[in-house]
């Protein structure tokens, strides 16, 4: 073969591999478009999540964003988009359900949105399904205020510490949370901050039933205006209780002869109108405010007219509510 043929054939070698090159290209280019580079709704594995979630098959969902959320393939998208699918289903699940069946799928969603949130940092999960996210919003504030009016103080923080957790609201229960300063010296068996909110959540429905009135052993007590908390009063009723809890009596009489407003008043509260509830073997604040409730003198307590603010302290079982104007 002379130089001629030769040079020709490399000219014609050359032109098919740059032909060669730009189809490869261009091929390489719609690929990444259609796996790393469109929207992450558009991709085909999303679209099937949403279909079974829309159909209601939300176990296959469950299964299959798991088996995914497993795989390592760049054509996938990121791992957080399959965990808050696993969310949606788990937040389906629970509001079709009830009991304990429907608490334990709430607690597996919020643990999914949880992840989601820690996992993703670009805040895109919350543009991925902003009507979702709206809803799960509604459904968890729709449960707390179920579980206000249910008088179950301990699920209704549960609810609240969720949207705090997860959305990150400035509610009042978030704020509480943040506040370093807002601490009462409580003798509890549960976490500080958790007290503090069931504490809030206790004020919120003594308010409440303020609010509408209730019947006190047959006498029905009229609608009174609401109170506030008052530190002074608690520290003084925990005192009160540790007393009881520590020297084994049970008496709205100190030891040492005090009355309750001689006791408010040593800690610096200007003495008034005053009364004082007490309890013992109450576990809870659920429990004893229905103890309270259902009892005529105590529940007149919580309802009289004159009183503006309240105070509730613990040791062990024992409990001392202090009500004051």
């Amino acid at each position: 073969m002379d130089n001629t043929s030769a040079g020709k054939l490399l000219t014609l070698y050359n032109q098919v591999t740059m032909k060669r090159g730009i189809i490869l290209s261009i091929v390489f280019c719609f690929a990444f478009y259609y796996t790393m580079g469109q929207p992450i709704q558009e991709h085909k594995l999303v679209q099937k999540m949403e279909a079974w979630y829309q159909e209601g098959e939300y176990d296959k969902l469950l299964d299959k964003a798991e088996k995914w959320r497993q795989k390592d393939r760049k054509s996938f998208p990121p791992k957080w988009v399959f965990t808050f699918y696993k969310a949606k289903a788990y937040f389906a699940l629970a509001s079709n359900s009830t009991g304990r069946a429907s608490a334990n799928y709430f607690r597996k969603g919020k643990g999914m949105l949880l992840a989601v949130r820690r996992a993703e940092r670009t805040g895109s999960w919350r543009q991925l399904d902003p009507v979702f996210i709206a809803e799960s919003k509604t459904y968890i504030e729709s449960m707390a205020d179920r579980a206000m009016a249910e008088m179950n103080l301990q699920q209704a923080y549960q609810y609240h510490r969720s949207l705090a957790e997860v959305f990150q609201d400035s509610t009042e229960v978030f704020r509480l949370l943040e506040d370093d300063n807002y601490i009462h010296e409580y003798g509890t068996d549960i976490r500080p901050d958790q007290h503090e909110i069931i504490s809030f959540l206790f004020l919120q429905y003594v308010n409440q039933l303020r609010k509408d009135g209730c019947s006190c052993g047959g006498e029905w007590m009229p609608p009174a205006p609401p109170v506030t908390w008052n530190d002074t009063l608690s520290y003084t009723a925990k005192l009160h209780s540790l007393d009881m809890d520590t020297f084994d009596y049970f008496d709205h009489t100190g030891r040492n002869g005090s009355k309750p407003w001689d006791r408010a008043q040593d800690q610096g509260y200007q003495r008034g109108m005053m009364g004082e509830n007490i309890a013992h073997g109450y576990h809870n604040e659920l429990t004893v405010f229905r103890g309270w409730k259902a009892s005529p003198g105590h529940c007149r307590n919580m309802m009289r007219q004159g009183y503006s603010v309240i105070g509730l302290g613990r040791s062990g079982t024992y409990w001392t509510m202090m009500l004051a104007n």
